[in-house]
């Protein structure tokens, strides 16, 4: 299963604090991912869209949102940061910080009805043998 991982973020001082942390969780995602099939689909693209002084694109927490398309068998799974809880994290925290969050957007992911019985608990429970430790501070 293809799972792409991408970064949206919404000032310059969040590109250069996350960044590099979400090209190195790119990586930790595919191979978490990996051994996971997910009947129905054959892409899970994955969205982290971080808050800050430019745009602010959710107003509080760590949410997340998707869209299906039977016809492409995909999921996109947009996972919002807000900027208090972005700027939050230091230096030393921000891989187990995007770990966290990962985790915490694909629990929180309600595919549509459209979707079936397609489900993500098999990504859900991989990503939370794999992201151990630190990423479960950040919750």
């Amino acid at each position: 299963m293809e799972v792409p991982l991408g970064g949206r973020m919404g000032g310059p001082e969040m590109v250069v604090k996350f960044l590099a942390g979400i090209v190195q969780a790119r990586i930790r995602l595919k191979s978490a991912l990996e051994e996971v099939f997910v009947d129905g689909l054959d892409v899970i693209d994955v969205e982290l869209w971080i808050s800050g002084s430019v745009t602010d694109y959710c107003a509080a927490g760590v949410s997340s949102s998707t869209k299906f398309s039977a016809r492409k068998r995909s999921v996109r799974i947009t996972i919002c940061i807000a900027i208090e809880e972005a700027s939050r994290i230091d230096d030393g925290s921000i891989a187990s910080a995007i770990e966290g969050w990962l985790v915490r957007g694909f629990e929180s992911a309600a595919l549509p009805r459209s979707a079936g019985s397609i489900g993500l608990s098999g990504a859900v429970d991989a990503l939370n043998s794999r992201f151990t430790g630190l990423a479960r501070e950040v919750r």
